[in-house]
C-alpha cells in the first residue's frame, strides 16, 4: 500500500507538467490571435503529451504492481496468523488430551479397587454357637468267656553222648642243626694282569627323539616323521611333513634338523625365531624367542 500511494505522488508532477505545456499551447495560441500555429510547435506539443501519457501509464502499471503485491503480501500474512492460532489450538488440544488421559488412568485406578472390594466375600457376623449333641457311648461289655485248656509242650528228645576226641599223635624229636665248617684264612692278593687291548668303538648314540617346550611336546616317530602335542597357539604342536634326524623345542617354537642336514621350525615367529638361515647344520638348539646351531662348515 504505501508502495501505491508513493507513486501517486510521483503522477502530480507528471500531470501539471502536461497541464502546463498544454496552457502554454493554448496561451500563444490566443497571444498571437489571428495567426496560424506553426506544425513545428504542435509536433513538439504533441509529442510532449504522449510522453507524459507514457510515463502516466507506467506508473499506473507499476501501481497496479504494486497494489496486487499488498494484497499477496496481506493474504499471506493472515495465513500465517491463520497458522499461529490453529497452532494454539493444536496445543491446547493437546494439553486437554494429556489431562483426560491422566483423568482416564486415575478413574481405572479407581474403579479396579472398587472392584477388587465389591468382589472381596463380605464377612458376615459370627451366629451363636448351636447345643452340643450327646456324646456317643459306648455299651457296656459283655462277660468274659473261660480260657481253654493248655495243649502239652513239644519238648526235646535226649542228647546222645558225645563221641571221643581225635587226637594227634606225639610230636617226633628235631633232628640235628645242619652246620657249616669254620671259614678258612684268605688267602695272599694275586698280582694284578696285563691290560687288554682297546676295543673298537661302540655305535654312536641315537640323535635326539624327545623335545618337550613350555606347553607342548615333539617327538621322532619309527619312521623318523615328527608328531607333536600340546597347546597350538601359535602353531607349535603343528609340525611340517617329511622326516627329521633331531628336534629341539624351545618356549613356544621347535626346529629339527631332516636328512639332507637343513633345518625347519615352526610356532611362534614374533622375533623370526621361527625362520632359519640358509645352509646345512650339524646341531640346533631353540630357546626362549631365538634358536641357534652349528653349521657343517
Amino acid at each position: 500500500m504505501a508502495t501505491a500511494r508513493n507513486t501517486r505522488v510521483r503522477l502530480f508532477p507528471l500531470t501539471a507538467l502536461a497541464l502546463a505545456v498544454v496552457t502554454l499551447a493554448a496561451g500563444s495560441s490566443h497571444s498571437t490571435a489571428g495567426q496560424p500555429v506553426s506544425p513545428a510547435a504542435f509536433d513538439s506539443t504533441a509529442l510532449t503529451c504522449k510522453q507524459a501519457k507514457a510515463k502516466q501509464a507506467r506508473a499506473q502499471r507499476k501501481a497496479r504492481k504494486a497494489r496486487k503485491a499488498a494484497r499477496k503480501l496481506k493474504a499471506a500474512r493472515e495465513k500465517a496468523r491463520k497458522a499461529k492460532g490453529a497452532a494454539r489450538r493444536t496445543k491446547k488440544n493437546l494439553a486437554k488430551a494429556r489431562k483426560a488421559k491422566e483423568r482416564t488412568r486415575k478413574a481405572l485406578v479407581q474403579a479396579r479397587k472398587r472392584t477388587g472390594k465389591a468382589c472381596a466375600k463380605p464377612t458376615g457376623p459370627m451366629g451363636p454357637t448351636g447345643p452340643t449333641g450327646p456324646t456317643d457311648t459306648t455299651g457296656p461289655s459283655g462277660p468274659t468267656g473261660p480260657t481253654g485248656p493248655t495243649g502239652p509242650t513239644d519238648t526235646t528228645g535226649p542228647t546222645g553222648p558225645t563221641g571221643p576226641t581225635d587226637t594227634t599223635g606225639p610230636t617226633g624229636p628235631t633232628g640235628p642243626t645242619d652246620t657249616t665248617g669254620p671259614t678258612g684264612p684268605t688267602g695272599p692278593t694275586g698280582p694284578t694282569g696285563p691290560t687288554g687291548p682297546t676295543g673298537p668303538p661302540g655305535p654312536s648314540l641315537p640323535p635326539e627323539t624327545l623335545s618337550a617346550g613350555d606347553s607342548h611336546s615333539c617327538a621322532l616317530r619309527a619312521d623318523d616323521t615328527v608328531s607333536c602335542w600340546g597347546r597350538d597357539a601359535t602353531g607349535q604342536s603343528s609340525p611340517p611333513t617329511g622326516t627329521f634326524e633331531s628336534l629341539s623345542s624351545g618356549t613356544l617354537h621347535t626346529c629339527g634338523i631332516r636328512p639332507d642336514e637343513t633345518v625347519a621350525c615352526w610356532g611362534a615367529e614374533g622375533s623370526g625365531q621361527s625362520t632359519p638361515p640358509g645352509g646345512t647344520f650339524k646341531s640346533v638348539s631353540a630357546g626362549y624367542m631365538h634358536t641357534c646351531g652349528v653349521k657343517t662348515d
